[in-house]
């Protein structure tokens, strides 16, 4: 298993994904929007989970 912290999958996400979505609140709540779906938590618990940097299960699907 491969783990990366939350905190620098937001950044990277946003890095990725800043082009697309010029406001930074709309890409705020499109990743707010998939954390809580795949980790099955709320927004609040997200947010503490950025704060202190947790790890989290990061995994890549090859075709």
């Amino acid at each position: 298993m491969t783990y990366i912290s939350i905190y620098n999958f937001y950044h990277i996400f946003h890095k990725n994904l800043k082009n697309l979505y010029k406001n930074k609140k709309e890409l705020d709540n499109i990743f707010f929007l998939l954390t809580t779906h795949v980790l099955k938590c709320d927004k609040t618990t997200i947010l503490l989970k950025l704060i202190n940097k947790e790890l989290i299960n990061f995994f890549f699907i090859k075709n």
